[in-house]
């Protein structure tokens, strides 16, 4: 059986959420901004990274806003690197074939991030790079895999995962001190360690969703230019979305986790053996918003409930 670090963690936080995404493979109909902008913002760093000038992925489509970012920048066009205007790109493109309402204030929050992102974080720092490196190990009865963002390596041979992270936590101080007792960065360390890659740890780069306001009198256009050049003067000067965090995981860690991984994975094994699928009605608010699937948990008819699942999502690819 296969497992990964999202359906464990699932598991944990709620075995019926587990049940609905990895037994019956269903999701939402529609995505939430979040998830959409997170992930364009990451399609756009994997682009970033995987690319090299001598290899461009695909002709650049110049557009106001690609071209507003390059003058914001403070650079002209032949001083970015294929990389830099690649990722701009991909921005560009993803929101075009998303077609949704609002899509054009998204496109210039992550036009502005990943702008500043690759102003702050040169694509050749590390000595060697693997971005979205996927692997697994065979634990008990499981396939456990990982798929990271980024495997680099420093300039003393250690490898650590590299994982992006947006977020509109306000305090970079909670931010951090969630992320330090996240199960994420112990998994992907504890399964590289298994096959013998000499990983210490996790580094976060972190982009901050600023919060803005419009202006009474200002223009939707207006107020979006203003966003994305807001981000990109702050990668210039103070960095105050922009923030990067390495964790440490010592071998003392990676013992503690593995006791509590393997009886987790005994406590998973049981669930599936019992079909014994419980809800965990204190994770249905979970950060204050909603859980996707409360439509569901919500009917209690079983019929009423099948409706739900047929009408309002659908299968998982």
């Amino acid at each position: 059986m296969k497992v990964s670090n999202t359906s464990l963690s699932t598991f944990r936080d709620c075995p019926y959420k587990y049940y609905l995404t990895s037994i019956l493979r269903i999701e939402p109909l529609t995505k939430s901004w979040p998830l959409i902008d997170g992930s364009i913002f990451h399609k756009a760093i994997e682009n970033y990274y995987r690319l090299t000038d001598a290899n461009p992925d695909q002709p650049i489509a110049m557009t106001d806003l690609l071209n507003n970012c390059i003058i914001w920048r403070k650079k002209k066009i032949e001083d970015l690197t294929t990389n830099e205007l690649v990722a701009l790109d991909t921005v560009e493109r993803e929101y075009a074939k998303a077609d949704l309402p609002y899509s054009d204030y998204h496109k210039h929050l992550v036009m502005g991030m990943v702008a500043g992102y690759t102003l702050l974080y040169p694509s050749n720092e590390f000595e060697e790079m693997k971005p979205e490196y996927a692997t697994s190990v065979i634990l008990e009865d499981y396939e456990l895999r990982i798929r990271v963002d980024n495997l680099v390596k420093d300039a003393h041979g250690h490898w650590w995962v590299y994982e992006y992270k947006t977020t509109s936590e306000d305090s970079k101080e909670r931010f951090l001190d969630r992320m330090l007792m996240d199960w994420q960065p112990y998994l992907y360390t504890y399964v590289l360690k298994r096959l013998g890659i000499d990983c210490v740890g996790v580094i976060y780069p972190v982009m901050k969703k600023p919060k803005f306001y419009k202006g009474l009198l200002e223009s939707d256009g207006g107020f979006n230019k203003r966003l994305c050049k807001s981000l990109i003067d702050d990668a210039l000067k103070e960095q105050k979305y922009f923030y990067r965090e390495p964790i440490f995981k010592s071998p003392d860690d990676m013992v503690d986790f593995e006791v509590s991984l393997m009886a987790m994975l005994k406590d998973l094994k049981f669930h599936t053996l019992e079909f014994l699928w419980v809800q965990n009605r204190n994770r249905c608010f979970d950060r204050r918003e909603p859980c996707e699937f409360m439509a569901i948990c919500k009917e209690s008819n079983p019929y009423l409930r099948e409706e739900c699942i047929k009408t309002q999502f659908k299968k998982r690819i």
